[in-house]
């Protein structure tokens, strides 16, 4: 009998060590399971709607298939649930993602947003106040494509342009006691709706002598190269310029005279940029060499059309030196940024 009672007391001191040693979760009962749905906001300039001139490249996006949704702690800002929604669908407002979310009842701080892009990262992911959206500087094989740029511009941070980040949040949260499934709501309504982080802008300068390029490249200044999600406002202490691949296209009203453009998306513009702000082209010419052309686009940045359109409408001819000696094989030229080849596009454009 004492055997048996010694068991027993060894026994119950070895649970309770192990019960003060060990950090429990809390349990959740499947009665505390919510219901979330969020739509994704497809309203994006120079993207979905308002782009300069609709017969040329025009910037596509991604719809999401997955995205993240998480619940904190309003005092710490510390993550307390997660749940990815994955069940993608269409209805009259929309396209959207739903799925569940197991947590207790309580009050929380919400943010959601997509998951797997190609050149938008998001870290610092387990608390409400810390996490950011960055992207990442280009590899290296692409500085090729900008041999004289990367001698000059060597200890520069030049960046992916980053792809659209839908994100939504809402403060205080409010989770009832329930033994069955309710549905999470955002000011008496049963769904979020997600914007993109990302602006999306539209570039273009006029150019000479586009016969002697086989592609060009630019790189635009005092761009933001990461954006807090919780107060979606950009890092200003993290300047990047962006690195962009040029399109090209024909003026028919000036003979001899050609346009390069882009779009590209950004996390902003930085406030201390304000002094000087550049867009600089590299071309690649026939011969192999390149030719860089740096354009002051301060007080552009400034006008209505970029600021209400953005469109960054450069108003100078960039002229082209002919080759010395074209590289054998390489026969009239022309230009080809190394991406699908395109037709000429006949159209007139109030540049």
């Amino acid at each position: 009998m004492k055997l048996h009672l010694c068991h027993l007391l060894c026994t119950l001191t070895l649970l309770l060590l192990l019960l003060q040693s060990c950090r429990h979760r809390p349990l959740v009962e499947m009665g505390n399971t919510h219901y979330v749905r969020v739509y994704i906001n497809d309203t994006i300039k120079n993207t979905t709607y308002q782009f300069y001139n609709d017969t040329l490249v025009r910037p596509d996006y991604k719809e999401p298939g997955v995205m993240r949704v998480t619940l904190n702690d309003q005092k710490t800002g510390a993550q307390v649930a997660e749940s990815f929604l994955q069940h993608t669908g269409r209805d009259q407002r929309g396209y959207y993602l739903d799925g569940y979310l197991i947590a207790d009842a309580g009050d929380y701080d919400l943010m959601m947003y997509n998951i797997g892009t190609e050149t938008t990262n998001v870290r610092d992911v387990y608390n409400y106040n810390t996490v950011t959206a960055y992207t990442n500087e280009i590899q290296s094989q692409l500085y090729a494509r900008i041999p004289q740029l990367s001698r000059e511009l060597k200890g520069e941070k030049i960046a992916y342009i980053p792809d659209h980040l839908f994100v939504t949040t809402k403060r205080s949260v409010h989770l009832p006691f329930t033994d069955r499934i309710d549905t999470i709501m955002d000011n008496n309504r049963p769904y979020f709706d997600a914007p993109t982080l990302v602006k999306t802008y539209y570039l273009q300068v006029r150019v000479k002598g586009i016969q002697y390029v086989t592609s060009a490249v630019s790189l635009i200044s005092g761009m933001a190269g990461s954006s807090t999600l919780s107060t979606r406002s950009m890092v200003e202490t993290d300047s990047v310029l962006l690195y962009m691949e040029m399109d090209s296209y024909e003026l028919p009203d000036e003979p001899e005279t050609s346009v390069i453009y882009t779009s590209f998306n950004t996390f902003g513009k930085l406030p201390k940029s304000t002094s000087r702000l550049t867009v600089t082209f590299e071309f690649i010419t026939l011969d192999g060499n390149s030719q860089v052309e740096t354009i002051d686009i301060t007080n552009l940045f400034q006008t209505l059309t970029v600021e209400e359109n953005q469109w960054i409408l450069i108003d100078k001819i960039i002229t082209i030196n002919p080759p010395e000696k074209p590289k054998p094989g390489e026969g009239n030229g022309g230009f080809s940024p190394g991406i699908d080849d395109w037709d000429n596009i006949h159209s007139t454009l109030p540049v």
